[in-house]
């Protein structure tokens, strides 16, 4: 892709970000239902979500940081070995040249009469004085690259004290946002048993998600298309990898609520911080916190057809991002009010929910 190609589909990208967000502010005013308690629960899942995204990339640069120490520990080694070496092979020449003197040497030279052999003794001496003078700058330009690793390891360390200062202070964060996230829920849980709006409540939330989905569609269809060559997503039927590890605890179609509300996909009791992976290539139409389903990511495949992930506790991409068939996009988590972490797994066409069972490789 040429770079005007590319600095284009970037502004386009852009653009969309925007709108989904006025999107989602529109959603989220037009609800009738919202409560304090249901406010402070998406509150408190959002900072979550960020600081362990924050936390993530923290760790990152701290792996960095050690790998960057690691190397310049080991060439201040070599240096210093390099050094021993250079300060042994001086110390060799001078002891050979004091034992030797320079009485001798001007004696040997005085009693030689052929000057064949009075020009080679000299020679052999003007070549040990330039060895000696090289092996002494050889010995200056070691120090001088020893003393500057040496100061680039002070300042990486100091970096590293830094970062980990930093990482710890969001891990308080974390602490503290993940009481807040579980006061919040339980203080939701209480007032929807109370009110008996649970049945309501998912209905809001289902209508709210296919409204989102419908403006996803439209607000995508001018970005271009990946440039690589994809497997068109149909024929991946009964081939589909398996998003994540775990156990299937409901199944597409599953009453959901006794008003009759089913499960429109699956969803999977997993550990938190299992990887989340793409069940094919396409691009991430959408990656953010929402109501009922907490942090999801909706890839757009081709022909009509998408994948949903829902309830992750980090999102690895962001929206109008490019991703292939089995990379990791975030990490499993209960977000969206679950009281145990779970992955959500949903499969659409053209808008409709299919049965995911038939699409995913056989366990």
């Amino acid at each position: 892709m040429a770079d005007s190609e590319r600095e284009e589909t970037e502004r386009k990208l852009e653009e969309v970000r925007e709108e989904i967000n006025d999107l989602m502010e529109d959603i989220e005013d037009a609800r009738e239902d919202k409560s304090d308690t249901e406010q402070a629960l998406f509150k408190a899942e959002q900072a979550l979500g960020n600081v362990r995204k924050k936390l993530a990339s923290l760790n990152g640069d701290i792996d960095a940081n050690k790998s960057r120490l690691n190397r310049l520990e080991t060439q201040q080694s070599d240096l210093q070995r390099e050094l021993a070496s250079q300060k042994q092979r001086l110390a060799n020449q001078i002891r050979a040249s004091y034992i030797s003197g320079q009485r001798e040497q001007l004696k040997l030279i005085l009693n030689q009469e052929d000057p064949a052999t009075l020009s080679r003794i000299a020679t052999y001496y003007d070549y040990l004085n330039r060895a000696r003078s090289e092996h002494i700058e050889e010995a200056r330009e070691t120090l001088h690259s020893l003393a500057q690793v040496e100061r680039e390891i002070e300042h990486e360390n100091q970096q590293l004290v830094k970062l980990v200062q930093q990482h710890d202070r969001e891990r308080e964060r974390l602490s503290k946002h993940r009481t807040s996230r579980e006061k919040a829920l339980v203080a939701v849980r209480s007032q929807l048993k109370q009110s008996g709006r649970t049945l309501s409540r998912l209905r809001g939330d289902e209508e709210r998600f296919e409204a989102l989905l419908k403006s996803l569609s439209n607000l995508l269809a001018d970005i271009p298309d990946a440039p690589s060559a994809q497997i068109p997503f149909k024929k991946l039927r009964g081939n589909l990898g398996w998003p994540t590890q775990g156990e299937l605890s409901h199944r597409y179609g599953e009453p959901r609520s006794p008003g009759g509300l089913k499960w429109q996909g699956v969803l999977l009791k997993a550990p938190a911080g299992n990887e989340v992976r793409s069940v094919s290539s396409g691009r991430v139409a959408f990656a953010d916190y929402f109501q009922g389903f907490g942090l999801i990511v909706i890839v757009d495949h081709d022909d009509g057809y998408i994948s949903l992930y829902g309830h992750n506790r980090l999102l690895y991409v962001s929206t109008g991002d490019w991703i292939e068939r089995g990379d990791v996009i975030a990490e499993v988590g209960d977000s969206g009010g679950l009281e145990r972490s779970a992955l959500y797994f949903e499969l659409r066409h053209r808008g409709q929910p299919i049965d995911p069972a038939g699409w995913l490789a056989k366990r």
